[in-house]
């Protein structure tokens, strides 16, 4: 019997000691990677959308405004990583970042980019981008992107105007937009330009060709926008594509051509 208390009691001391010597071992390696130095500083965007309006050079230049300092070679102790994410992610350009570090002491910035779809040019105010989630994008005299281009009588930018009851002349033209972003194969080639009237009537401007597309009210879309690429793949071949000034799309069920 007080050989298996024993034998018991030592176990337990043994295993507090190697618990002990495993807590040491872990605070020492803390403090050695805290006071150690960046060796590197890596950034990666998960995707390349071609439109980006921030490049790898900015952002590294952006981070070392933020701190003061140049990054690599500065302590992983004076770095404040708990700022850093909310630091970009405050800038409209950026959808989300992260950051992270190996045990090589390489610091990796991992960027989710906002990517712009259109350039809005509202009645009112300065100019803006709006990205793929209808959230706004600063325009930056350092790099533009091309995109179609919103003119007119288009109201300002409102935060949750995408998912406000009242649909604003703003949320027609996103609401577009995103239809000419999802479609690359036909809408996005095609659109240069989004115009809203005084009536809230809208025409498009294609990138190639003489014709103006009146699309006039905000509905029916669907249909419209169905219409319009059965005409250019059908009919615009045969009538010619130089023939006409304006496709009126207002018509129900039909293309008019207006020469």
């Amino acid at each position: 019997m007080s050989n298996s208390i024993n034998t018991s009691w030592k176990h337990k001391a043994f295993m507090w000691s190697l618990i002990s010597l495993i807590s040491v071992a872990l605070v020492f390696s803390v403090m050695s990677k805290r006071d150690s130095r960046v060796q590197d500083l890596k950034v990666h965007f998960n995707k390349n959308y071609g439109k980006s309006l921030i490049g790898k050079k900015e952002l590294i230049a952006l981070l070392g405004q933020h701190v003061g300092y140049d990054i690599v070679n500065a302590k992983i102790s004076e770095l404040p990583f708990d700022t850093f994410e909310d630091f970009l992610e405050r800038d409209s350009r950026i959808h989300k970042a992260e950051f992270y570090i190996d045990k090589l002491n390489r610091v990796a910035v991992v960027i989710d980019l906002s990517e712009p779809i259109v350039r809005v040019n509202p009645k009112e105010g300065k100019g803006f981008y709006l990205d793929q989630y209808g959230n706004r994008i600063k325009l930056n005299d350092k790099s533009t992107v091309r995109v179609p281009v919103a003119t007119g009588f288009i109201d300002g930018y409102k935060e949750g105007f995408v998912d406000a009851e009242k649909k604003t002349s703003l949320y027609q033209v996103y609401d577009l937009a995103k239809r000419l972003y999802d479609d690359p194969q036909f809408l996005s080639p095609l659109v240069e330009q989004i115009y809203v009237d005084e009536n809230n009537d809208i025409t498009l401007v294609p990138k190639v060709g003489r014709e103006k597309i009146f699309f006039g009210k905000f509905d029916n879309v669907d249909n419209k926008f169905y219409r319009l690429s059965e005409f250019y793949r059908r009919g615009l071949p045969k009538e010619g594509w130089n023939k006409y000034k304006e496709l009126r799309l207002d018509i129900k069920d039909q293309v008019v051509g207006r020469k």
